[in-house]
C-alpha cells in the first residue's frame, strides 16, 4: 500500500518538475510563445503569472510589462516613487519633472502621489556606457515592495550612445535608461529641445513598461516618432500627451488585473 503511494508521489513530483521546467522555458521573452501572447481584453499567461510576486521571482519575469500590475493595481495607497539618477550634464529640470508627473497621474487615472527623488550618484566610470553595457548596471528590481503599496520606477541618464541611436530604452520591468549623446545627436544642443525629448522619451518608455501598444497617431506619445528619429527621419516630434485610446487600454488592463 505504502509502496504504491510513494510511487504515485514520485511520479507526481517528476510531472510537476517537468511542467515547471517547461513553463520556465516558454517564459523566456519570445513573442511567438503562447505564454507571452497578449490578447485583447485578456491577460496573457505571462501577465497572469507576473501578478504574483512568487511566480515572478520563480520564472524570472523581469522584462517590460512584467511589472505592469504594480503600476496599475488598485491599492497603491502610498503612491509611486520615481528615482532619477544621472551623470553630470544629464540633469532633468524641475518644470519637466512636474509635467511628467502630471501626465503620469492623468494616464493612471487616479490621485496618485508621485515622489520624484533626484540623485547624481552615477560615477564617471559609467560615462559612455552603451545600451548593452547598461543592462549590467545594478538596478534594483523594486517595482513594488511587498506590503508597501508603493510602485517604483528607476530612471537613469547616461552620457553614452545606444547601439541604434535612440534616446531611451527600458531595462528590466521597472527601469528606463536615457542616452544623452543620442539625444543631442537627434535634436541638437538646444537645452529646451533636449529636455522635451527626455520628457517624451520617459513617457514613451513608461508606456512600454505597462504594455501600451504603438499608436499610428503622431500626436500620441506611443507613436513610433522616437524610433524613426534614430532611423534618420527628419520629421519633428509633435507628440505631447497620451491619447484617449491609450487611456482606454489602461482602463481595460486595470480591470483585467483587478478581477
Amino acid at each position: 500500500m505504502y509502496r504504491g503511494f510513494f510511487k504515485f508521489v514520485f511520479y507526481l513530483l517528476i510531472i510537476i518538475g517537468l511542467l515547471g521546467a517547461y513553463i520556465r522555458f516558454v517564459a523566456a521573452p519570445n513573442e511567438s510563445s503562447w505564454f507571452n501572447i497578449q490578447e485583447e481584453n485578456k491577460l496573457s499567461w505571462r501577465m497572469k503569472f507576473a501578478k504574483t510576486e512568487l511566480y515572478r521571482e520563480w520564472l524570472d519575469l523581469n522584462q517590460a510589462g512584467d511589472g505592469a500590475i504594480d503600476y496599475l493595481r488598485k491599492n497603491l495607497r502610498n503612491g509611486m516613487l520615481i528615482e532619477y539618477d544621472y551623470v553630470e550634464g544629464c540633469s532633468f529640470s524641475e518644470s519637466n519633472m512636474a509635467v511628467t508627473r502630471s501626465i503620469l497621474q492623468e494616464l493612471l487615472n487616479k490621485p496618485l502621489d508621485i515622489d520624484w527623488v533626484t540623485d547624481q550618484k552615477i560615477s564617471s566610470s559609467n560615462i559612455g556606457l552603451s545600451d548593452e553595457r547598461a543592462k549590467s548596471i545594478e538596478i534594483e528590481n523594486r517595482t513594488l515592495t511587498p506590503g508597501s503599496h508603493r510602485a517604483y520606477l528607476h530612471i537613469v541618464c547616461l552620457d553614452g550612445h545606444s547601439s541604434g541611436v535612440k534616446p531611451a530604452m527600458t531595462i528590466g520591468s521597472d527601469a528606463i535608461v536615457l542616452f544623452s549623446k543620442d539625444i543631442k545627436k537627434l535634436v541638437g544642443t538646444t537645452r529646451e529641445k533636449q529636455q522635451n525629448l527626455m520628457k517624451l522619451s520617459i513617457l514613451h518608455e513608461f508606456g512600454r513598461l505597462i504594455t501600451l501598444p504603438d499608436s499610428e497617431d503622431d500626436k500620441c506619445i506611443m507613436h513610433d516618432s522616437f524610433e524613426s528619429l534614430g532611423r534618420g527621419s527628419s520629421r519633428p516630434i509633435v507628440a505631447s500627451r497620451y491619447c484617449s485610446s491609450e487611456s482606454s487600454y489602461i482602463l481595460k488592463l486595470r480591470q483585467a488585473f483587478n478581477r
